[in-house]
């Protein structure tokens, strides 16, 4: 099954609507200020120039347009597996985790290094614990 997609669309901000046209219109200014250089030339004067780019506007009321992107939306069932393949993704990910830094420690001593890899590791496999218990526990119901 694949996810539910609501394309996206320009929609008018003050009178809601989706009929729209593009027109060039000035976006923005580019330039230098007073005593700045651009490459080998000396700007002394100063310059400054309008950027002009094609945007859309509302046929009925000449508003600028306003882009909503598309919308996903899952299933529930879509949205356990994706939970629970982060859960196992997480224990997987979790688990060298926490071996390497008793692997470490023979060779080299313990130091902070370790403490913190073995803080990673049992996040990570308490967060995957976490999401794979959740999910036994919602399909049991």
């Amino acid at each position: 099954m694949s996810p539910k997609i609501t394309p996206g669309y320009w929609q008018c901000p003050r009178c809601d609507s989706k009929d729209f046209y593009f027109a060039p219109r000035v976006v923005g200014q580019v330039g230098i200020g007073r005593g700045f250089e651009i490459g080998d030339v000396d700007m002394g004067a100063g310059i400054a120039r309008g950027v002009e780019k094609d945007v859309a506007l509302c046929r009925g009321c000449s508003e600028r347009m306003k882009w909503i992107p598309e919308v996903r939306s899952y299933s529930k069932e879509e949205e356990q597996g994706i939970e629970q393949k982060l859960s196992w993704f997480y224990l997987v990910c979790g688990t060298p985790c926490l071996i390497l830094p008793f692997w470490y420690s023979s060779s080299i001593g313990w130091d902070w290094s370790n403490t913190v890899l073995l803080l990673i590791g049992i996040g990570f496999i308490s967060a995957g614990v976490m999401g794979l218990s959740k999910g036994k526990n919602e399909s049991k119901k």
